[in-house]
């Protein structure tokens, strides 16, 4: 922890503050303190955890289709998280690891996109992976089967 450290305050109403501290160099939990005109309103003291910001690295498929169910892609990066606002950007998230995660693909979405994860909700992480959203609008009714030469028309 730190004995001293820098913030700034932005009273936003009668009952909340906003509030930005310094950086750390390393991740770890600090204690705090809100004092007013030497009253301690914080009852004691207040914990922030600094987290090191996620990485994404890849994504695992890199091309899902829709097929009437969510589709599940794995995300691999690092310092992940297990937190209860863990999320990726294109739907809910799954703690595996610290460098895993499982994803379902909200249905909203679709085409080219970017899969980035945060840790609280908030900040999202460094480097994203790219994703392929395609939906299955049509679907094959015959034939079933054709010559290995190709050529073969397909009714859709």
């Amino acid at each position: 922890g730190l004995d001293n450290f820098a913030m700034s305050t932005e009273f936003l109403s009668s009952s909340l503050l906003r509030c930005s501290i310094d950086a750390l160099h390393d991740a770890g939990v600090v204690q705090m303190r809100l004092m007013y005109h030497g009253l301690d309103l914080s009852n004691g003291g207040l914990s922030f955890v600094y987290e090191r910001l996620p990485s994404v690295f890849s994504v695992q498929p890199s091309l899902v289709s829709w097929s009437g169910s969510n589709a599940l892609v794995l995300v691999a990066g690092r310092h992940f998280v297990q937190s209860g606002r863990l999320s990726c950007s294109v739907g809910v998230a799954r703690y595996l690891s610290s460098t895993l995660l499982e994803c379902t693909v909200d249905s909203m979405y679709e085409g080219n996109t970017t899969i980035e994860v945060s840790n609280n909700g908030i900040d999202f992480s460094e480097g994203a992976a790219d994703l392929t959203i395609a939906s299955l609008l049509h679907c094959v009714t015959g034939p079933s089967m054709g010559p290995v030469s190709g050529g073969t028309r397909l009714h859709l």
